[in-house]
């Protein structure tokens, strides 16, 4: 028996024969109350201390302290119920907020712009000037919103747009409060590309849809204070910087430059998918009940690549000053394209090539269980021949699917998380000491 648990033992002896009453006094005494702090954000409970406590946390608090403890889980819904309220926020450009969520729902639009950094910010009221993106692929969904801005008593800046073919920017102003503006932007593509391709600077990948807002650089932006460009600098990464100086308070100097911050870059990089643990997805819908469970726009995926040298990064050495010139291929870039299925309803979006290569097998073998599951006889002859030949093309809308026919979109999340799965086991393999 060790020295311990001989001393242990002798104590247990001494208060059994000495001083039972004392010992169980010792052991009925109650203990200090602890605080309970994640049970001050419990939902079934209000306390107005909160208010006043988060009136002094900033965003990169907040964070920080999510990451403390699960514990604090509660804490996602109160800030959401009283700084990411949707009913709040989109009161400020439309009255009939549900009703304006319903036409965005309805139209597969996208919200984005500097609208979504103010929002994630916390701040608790939007700047004097208010302007809102939304981002449609066809001119006809762009009509449909067009109706609802008319009863909302807004009025084209520019009435002659409406009428030119080729027009994909549509400004409309509020009649009685000229500094309210919603902008729609027509992409001829799925709005979600249009918004990856042309983000400026990690601080704008921020979306909103009718029912989940993401942020897909959280601690960068917040807790961090760095933004990094996602393309080269001119006026539109200018302007960018510009817009998120007046809502963050700070700019150029937390510009990272991409080739003195190699290791910031490395980070930032690799494959991404909207909604993946690295992204803070605030639920839009307040009743519990009507929360989605599958959101399409979860099954995009992209891929930031660390330069545009395509692996032929030239070497320099500290001593040696950048051509100025040069300092575009140091930029990061935003990868991502359309993907098509028989078995989709929806395109999907892929950045990395090998995640690409993964899911077109996983839906090419679904489309031929499917295929035989309703007779092949019974399928339409175009749509038999695409599978046959291993076709990514979707459904025409002249075609008739026979019934039953199973889609593959909520299996997309779960094939991609095993593909990270896969690839991190290859990883460790590679990097394992021999």
């Amino acid at each position: 028996m060790s020295p311990l648990a001989k001393d242990y033992r002798q104590t247990l002896t001494s208060l059994k024969h000495t001083a039972p009453i004392a010992s169980m006094a010792l052991l009925l005494q109650p203990k200090a109350p602890q605080p309970d702090w994640p049970g001050l954000f419990n939902s079934g409970r209000y306390y107005p201390v909160l208010d006043r406590l988060f009136r002094h946390l900033s965003m990169a608090d907040y964070i920080t302290l999510r990451r403390v403890s699960r514990a604090f889980v509660s804490l996602d819904e109160y800030v959401q119920r009283q700084f990411w309220n949707s009913e709040t926020w989109l009161a400020t450009f439309v009255r009939e907020v549900r009703h304006f969520r319903e036409r965005i729902r309805e139209s597969d639009a996208i919200i984005a712009g500097p609208y979504l950094l103010n929002f994630f910010a916390l701040h608790k009221h939007p700047q004097q000037r208010s302007a809102l993106d939304i981002y449609v692929a066809t001119k006809a969904q762009a009509e449909s919103l067009q109706s609802v801005l008319l009863y909302e008593q807004y009025a084209p800046v520019d009435p002659e747009s409406g009428f030119n073919k080729t027009t994909k920017r549509f400004m409309w102003r509020h009649i009685d409060r000229q500094n309210i503006e919603i902008c729609l932007h027509v992409t001829d593509r799925t709005p979600l590309l249009f918004v990856l391709l042309n983000a400026s600077m990690t601080a704008c990948l921020n979306f909103m849809t009718a029912d989940r807002a993401y942020c897909m650089f959280p601690r960068l932006t917040f807790v961090d204070s760095k933004v990094l460009p996602l393309r080269p600098m001119g006026d539109e990464v200018g302007a960018a910087l510009s817009k998120a100086e007046d809502i963050l308070g700070w700019g150029t100097e937390n510009y990272l430059w991409p080739d003195q911050n190699p290791g910031m870059v490395s980070r930032t990089s690799g494959p991404r998918r909207v909604g993946d643990r690295d992204t803070l997805v605030v639920s839009l819908e307040q009743d519990s009940s009507r929360k989605m469970r599958h959101c399409p726009l979860e099954n995009h995926q992209f891929h930031i690549t660390r330069d545009r040298f395509g692996g032929r990064r030239p070497s320099r050495t500290r001593s040696q000053q950048a051509n100025l010139s040069d300092l575009s291929n140091y930029t990061p870039q935003v990868l991502a394209q359309d993907i098509f299925s028989p078995v989709l309803r929806d395109r999907c979006l892929t950045g990395t090539p090998l995640w690409r290569s993964f899911l077109t097998d996983r839906l090419r073998r679904w489309a031929m269980v499917e295929m035989y599951k309703v007779g092949r006889d019974n399928m339409p002859p175009r749509l038999r021949s695409d599978i046959f030949a291993s076709t990514m093309a979707p459904i025409p809308d002249s075609v008739v699917i026979p019934e039953p026919w199973r889609f593959a979109d909520e299996q997309v999340q779960d094939w991609y998380e095993a593909w990270c799965k896969d690839e991190a086991a290859k990883l460790a393999y590679r990097d394992a000491p021999r």
